[in-house]
Parts: C-alpha cells; sequence; structure tokens
C-alpha cells in the first residue's frame, strides 16, 4: 500500500502485512574456513508457511570469519521480531603431515602450522581404513610436531591429521 504525504510530496511505501515470523532456516549450517566470510543465506518462514520477503528484516553476522562457531542475526524492520540463528565454520584441511622414524617403536610427526586452529588430533593406525585407530593430541602452542611412542617394529602405519578449534560447545574438527 503506498501513500502520499502531501506536506513533503514523498510517497511513502506502507510494508505489507507478514504475519508472524515462525521458522528461521539457514542455507547452510557447516562451512570449512577459507578465509572469507560465511554469509548463508537466511529464510523466514510465517504462522501459515509462507515466506516473508528478506526486505522486511536485517541479517547480520558475528565469528563468522575464523573457525569456531558463527551467528546469524536476524532483525525485522518492524514488529519486534530477532532471531539468533547458529553456524559452524570449521578448520581447513590440514596439509600431508611430514612423518620420520629415527628410532626404533616410534616415529614423529610433523605438520604445517595454522594460526586458526587450536590444536591438531594425529589419528595412526596398521589399518589403511583405520579400524582400531589410536589418536594423540598436539597443541599448537606446544610445538608443530609429535612423536608417537609404542609402535610395532617393520609394520606400515597410516597417519591422518585434522585441526581442531576449541569452543565453548566442545571442539570443532576439521577435515
Amino acid at each position: 500500500t503506498a501513500f502520499a504525504d502531501v506536506s513533503s510530496g514523498v510517497e511513502s511505501v506502507v510494508p505489507e502485512n507478514f504475519g508472524t515470523p515462525k521458522t528461521y532456516t539457514l542455507s547452510k549450517n557447516t562451512y570449512t574456513y577459507n578465509g572469507d566470510a560465511k554469509c548463508p543465506e537466511v529464510v523466514v518462514t510465517n504462522e501459515n508457511g509462507a515466506v516473508i520477503d528478506a526486505k522486511h528484516y536485517k541479517v547480520t553476522y558475528k565469528n563468522n570469519l575464523k573457525p569456531g562457531n558463527a551467528t546469524a542475526k536476524v532483525t525485522f524492520v518492524s514488529g519486534g521480531f530477532n532471531n539468533e540463528l547458529g553456524f559452524k565454520v570449521l578448520p581447513k584441511k590440514v596439509g600431508k603431515p611430514s612423518l620420520k622414524s629415527t628410532k626404533q617403536k616410534q616415529f614423529t610427526v610433523t605438520v604445517k602450522e595454522d594460526k586458526t586452529v587450536t590444536g591438531y588430533e594425529i589419528a595412526y593406525s596398521t589399518a589403511k581404513n583405520f579400524k582400531n585407530s589410536k589418536t594423540v593430541s598436539l597443541g599448537v602452542k606446544t610445538d608443530v610436531r609429535k612423536t608417537v611412542k609404542g609402535v610395532k617394529n617393520n609394520k606400515t602405519y597410516y597417519v591422518k591429521v585434522r585441526g581442531y578449534k576449541k569452543t565453548s560447545g566442545g571442539n570443532l574438527y576439521g577435515i
């Protein structure tokens, strides 16, 4: 509905009645860090299931630049409706680790440092599918090398490494 303000000569648009927002949905709940801001699309529906046009609300994002828990805050232009939606930004894939076996019954894993993670989880196994694997953690603050002791001689070990970010809700693991 449009009306003319005779005193100023400006035409204004009165927002249509969009109903009461009922569901808020993000286009994606999980992202992998790549250096870019993550801004999932927000879709809001009313009590009748109809999609509310995005012109009726504004979306602002918080903590969406680095690995961790991020939020999308939806604020309606009128009506006082607000909501916050959470999504995750996971650490990026860790590059191929360097492996060395300098002594019997042990090997050393070295990873390239990533300042966006809290630490690394190293999984190793004699099985290619990592059945019965063991894991050890490596904190970034200490070093980017970990010596794994107590392994069997003359066995092939498979190793994979992933970064993690500590959050208030637990660790977020990369791929």
